[in-house]
């Protein structure tokens, strides 16, 4: 495992993006990229936030799935198309998590004391 966070290869054209996005999400730059990737650690007191935690676990699958396909179908590896689908996997969830919430509230349309999302929610 820890050849595919040190391949410079898929660091650059993988896991480099995906810190990009974590970061852009709001995630602090990790100290070690490696032992980021390997393990999810900011620093050595310091863990990846739980938010930011699904992302990092998406994109292992996304990888793994990628290997497995191109060693399936005989290709090459589709780092690219990897980062895409892990992009589009974090959109289907955040769709299908405000979908869940907005039928909650909806379901109490017309109670006396509707369903109201809490802001630790948000």
């Amino acid at each position: 495992i820890l050849h595919l966070a040190q391949c410079p290869i898929i660091r650059l054209e993988f896991w480099d993006e995906v810190i990009v996005l974590l970061i852009k999400l709001g995630m602090p730059r990790p100290q070690h990229v490696d032992a980021f990737i390997v393990t999810g650690t900011l620093d050595q007191n310091k863990a990846i936030s739980r938010l930011h935690s699904g992302v990092w676990f998406l994109a292992w699958r996304c990888l793994y799935a990628a290997m497995v396909t191109s060693r399936v179908e005989d290709t090459t590896l589709d780092l690219e198309k990897a980062f895409k689908r892990l992009v589009a996997m974090i959109i289907s969830r955040l769709r299908a998590y405000g979908y869940r919430w907005r039928t909650w509230v909806g379901s109490s349309w017309f109670r006396h004391q509707p369903n109201v999302i809490g802001r630790k929610n948000f």
